[in-house]
């Protein structure tokens, strides 16, 4: 079904519009200074009270959901003595920094920043309770806090403050209504309905399907705001789950048809792109199985694939939770939504994600509302803080300080240990043995930085996302006090680089210390010179060692050695804030930041250029096929990689298409039988990137799926254009 010329319009006005979202820091900087002698959390939650009450509102009668994302060409200019809107902690941390941490952050062996955000909030507390029952319920715990308690009982009058502001600005938008109502007699029925449904949530429970998206949004639009200027990849998350009691009464109550709950899921889906086209992810779910192991699917599973086709816009990020019981009516539907050519759905291993919650001792109940938040990064829905997509090592520069000793090549600092001169690497035994201790040493690194950032955040409190994660409110604990305040607290740190290694490994016991092709010397000589006058070797290194991805033992066990090392060490770690470290591979982009400060590698990658996307096989090495490299993963364990797993896949039209779609479903199902973690499919042929490249302003609407995320093409990078067309092409499965 295309979309409506109502929808149409909506969609069009969104990938128009320009400008950033400036207002957030101008009025949330403003609240500050108003209220610039209360305490924190107090401070936090006036100014926020101060956003919602001044910041634009607008609306448009053909709206379905309301609440726009304002957005202006240039920041508006604040008074000199207005304070920052965001306390400057990140500074604060780095101060603490130590001159053998800042070396490896200086080196590029890791990345480090401070984010929160990257969950699903509680929405269905909001849908179910209201706003104002939440109110009276901070009401009861702060009258049953002794007085003496003062952070719990200022915890609690900031909260309050914060879910009252929320109403304010939902109320804001039903006023606007009513006045547009009476200036405009044709969209008046419109506007009133609009104004009526404000009026209703976030305050009280939502009782129609429209209501429970508008709540929805509202709450995502705040949230987001209290955060940042940006949509902090908050995620709506398992809608098909909690929207489905308003979809399910409006339907049999008569005041709904599937066609217009269709209609009112694609403005949803084209209002997440308020704050800009071409957005970093925000998270969506369907599909997977409940609390008895039931597959769980409905019609608005189907509806949520069948909007991501139609809207093809960059989020949201729609994601389907595939069980061996899922049934081949889904992974059709699946496949319908993948033609359209945006990477989406990206497909989740059910059974694999819920063994890694169980281990991480998440309760099953629980465990069945798992959320990939953002890109992949596997959370549980309404009940976690989550630190993720900020931290990223980079396990290929361990390689390099290995052969470097501890030295980083490109800036001459001492980035690592001091391991063992060249010339004593005498085995590859020693080899692997510098290049494991590099990676002990450079993990340590990161989670020294990294605790010292949790640190510093913990000093910023969040009143009104601390309502929407379980346990924050009724602990009366601000959502940073980490496991004394939400129900989990998960910190994800993501290796990068994994095949390059591997690949790299298995290219020097090869050909330097069993056949004796070259000396290790010669192959460093070579490496320092990013292969200037020795191609010849650059691609002996390439094409006669075995490369991950095709089945083959020689090369996999790297892989699977080195995921070992990573996830013992992540997992044996602990949190400042307590709670549990769980590894992964997400990319995201880092594959190229990084990949731009790692030399040339033993595996034939020059310097400088991408390094392998997550946790596959590197661009353009996997030669024997989609099978082979399932394959290899099979070899992994990668239950306890919660923190991300990415195995991208790029198909032609046809593989997904007529006679062959059976195959390809069997091909999926046996890939997570297999223990794949995940699948995100491309079907855009490289003729048509390089095209899109030729002609960037016919493919402005160009998605693709890069690295845990869909983008547009045109406006990514050459080295990320180059990535992703370089990645293998299958034909057939």
């Amino acid at each position: 079904m295309a979309l409506s010329p109502r929808l149409e319009g909506l969609r069009t006005y969104a990938r128009e519009r320009t400008g950033s979202f400036y207002e957030r820091d101008y009025w949330i900087s403003l609240g500050r200074r108003e209220h610039a002698a209360a305490p924190e959390p107090l401070q936090t939650a006036l100014a926020f009270a101060y956003f919602c009450d001044h910041v634009t509102v607008n609306l448009r009668p053909e709206e379905l959901i309301v609440g726009e994302v304002p957005r202006r060409g240039e920041p508006m200019p604040l008074p000199p003595d207005a304070p920052p809107a965001n306390p400057p902690v990140h500074r604060l941390a780095e101060a603490r920094f130590q001159p053998w941490e800042r070396a490896t952050l200086e080196a590029h062996a890791h990345s480090a920043g401070i984010m929160t955000g990257h969950m699903q909030p509680d929405h269905p507390r909001v849908l179910t309770e209201g706003l104002l029952s939440m109110i009276a319920t901070a009401q009861a715990y702060q009258n049953q806090t002794p007085k003496a308690d003062s952070a719990r009982q200022r915890f609690y009058q900031a909260a309050i403050l914060a879910m009252r502001a929320a109403i304010r600005y939902a109320e804001r938008h039903a006023e606007l209504a009513e006045r547009l109502a009476g200036e405009d007699p044709e969209h008046r029925e419109d506007l009133l309905e609009i104004a009526r449904i404000c009026r209703r949530v976030p305050a009280y429970p939502a009782q129609t399907f429209r209501e429970a998206l508008q709540a929805t949004w509202f709450m995502h639009f705040l949230l987001a705001a209290e955060t940042g200027s940006g949509h902090g990849c908050f995620c709506p998350g398992r809608v098909d789950r909690f929207w489905w009691p308003y979809y399910q009464r409006d339907l049999a109550e008569g005041r709904l048809t599937r066609d217009q709950a269709l209609e009112l899921i694609e403005a949803f889906f084209v209002k997440m792109n308020d704050w800009r086209a071409d957005d970093v992810p925000a998270t969506i779910i369907v599909g997977g199985t409940d609390a008895q192991g039931n597959e769980f699917t409905n019609d608005l599973t189907f509806l949520c694939l069948e909007a991501s086709r139609e809207v093809h816009m960059v989020n949201p990020s729609v994601h389907l939770a595939v069980s061996e019981k899922t049934s081949d009516r889904v992974l059709e539907a699946a496949c319908d939504t993948l033609l359209r050519g945006d990477g989406y759905p990206a497909m989740f291993n059910d059974e694999l994600i819920l063994a890694g919650l169980a281990r991480a001792g998440v309760a099953k109940e629980d465990a069945v509302e798992y959320v990939p938040c953002a890109c992949v990064e596997i959370t549980v829905g309404g009940k976690t803080n989550a630190w993720v997509a900020s931290g990223y090592v980079n396990l290929a520069k361990a390689l390099e300080l290995a052969l470097w000793e501890g030295v980083d090549p490109g800036t001459g600092l001492r980035a690592g240990l001091e391991t063992p001169p060249l010339e004593e690497l005498d085995t590859f035994e020693k080899l692997y043995d510098a290049v494991k201790a590099q990676i002990r040493y450079l993990v340590m690194a990161h989670l020294s930085v990294y605790e010292k950032l949790q640190e510093a955040q913990k000093q910023r409190p969040f009143p009104l996302l601390s309502c929407l994660i379980r346990d924050c409110l009724e602990r009366g604990r601000n959502i940073g006090d980490g496991d004394q305040a939400a129900r989990y607290v998960f910190t994800e740190p993501e290796a990068v680089g994994t095949v390059n290694v591997a690949d790299s490994l298995a290219a020097l016991r090869k050909l330097v210390y069993e056949e004796n092709v070259f000396t290790l010397a010669e192959v460093r000589e070579a490496l320092a010179a990013d292969f200037a006058g020795r191609e010849a070797m650059r691609l002996r290194l390439l094409n006669d060692a075995p490369k991950f991805g095709n089945d083959d033992d020689y090369v996999d066990r790297f892989v699977v050695e080195l995921t070992d090392l990573w996830q013992h060490l992540i997992l044996s770690a602990r949190s400042v804030l307590g709670g549990n470290y769980l590894p992964g591979y997400l990319a995201w982009v880092m594959h190229a930041v990084l990949g731009e400060h790692t030399g040339a590698l033993p595996d034939g990658r020059k310097a400088g250029t991408p390094l392998a996307d997550c946790l596959g096989p590197a661009q353009g090495r996997d030669r024997n096929g989609p099978t082979a490299v399932v394959g290899s993963l099979s070899k992994l364990d990668l239950r306890d990689a919660l923190g991300a797993v990415v195995h991208n896949f790029r198909f032609d039209p046809k593989v997904l298409s007529g006679e062959s779609r059976p195959r390809f479903i069997h091909f999926l199902r046996t890939l997570f039988a297999q223990g794949g973690a995940q699948a995100q499919i491309n079907v855009v042929s490289p003729e048509v990137l390089r095209e899109a490249q030729r002609h960037p302003e016919r493919y402005r609407d160009l998605v693709v799926r890069v690295a845990g995320f869909s983008a547009l093409f045109v406006p990514l990078g050459e080295k990320l254009q180059e990535e992703i067309i370089a990645r293998t092409t299958y034909e057939r499965v």
